[in-house]
């Protein structure tokens, strides 16, 4: 059976780890809706013709997918979190109730 002090532990290693999901969100949010569309406008600035718009065009669609991935994460991490904490609670109460009984 686990101690009090594992279940404390793995409920922060879980939370840890959703904290590194939505800061990987995060940064593709990042890249996806600045860094990638700053390119694709230099690209657009410097470069004209059929070519041109299909690269454009088809950047933005990788930058949606990203956006989509990102927000997918995000809410990966937002699951985690909220069955780390259900885990957690349940545990616990099990502990607690084990303790009870002896």
């Amino acid at each position: 059976m686990k101690t009090e002090a594992m279940i404390y532990l793995d409920y922060q290693k879980t939370m840890r780890e959703a904290d590194q999901l939505k800061a990987i969100a995060s940064r593709l949010k990042t890249l996806s809706s600045s860094d990638l569309e700053n390119c694709l406008g230099q690209v657009s600035s410097h470069w004209e013709g059929d070519n041109a718009r299909a690269y454009v065009t088809k950047g933005r669609t990788v930058s949606e997918k990203i956006t989509k991935t990102a927000a997918q994460l995000d809410r990966a991490a937002d699951t985690i979190r909220t069955m780390a904490k259900n885990t957690y609670d349940a545990e616990m109460r099990a502990l607690q109730i084990a303790r009870q009984g002896h």
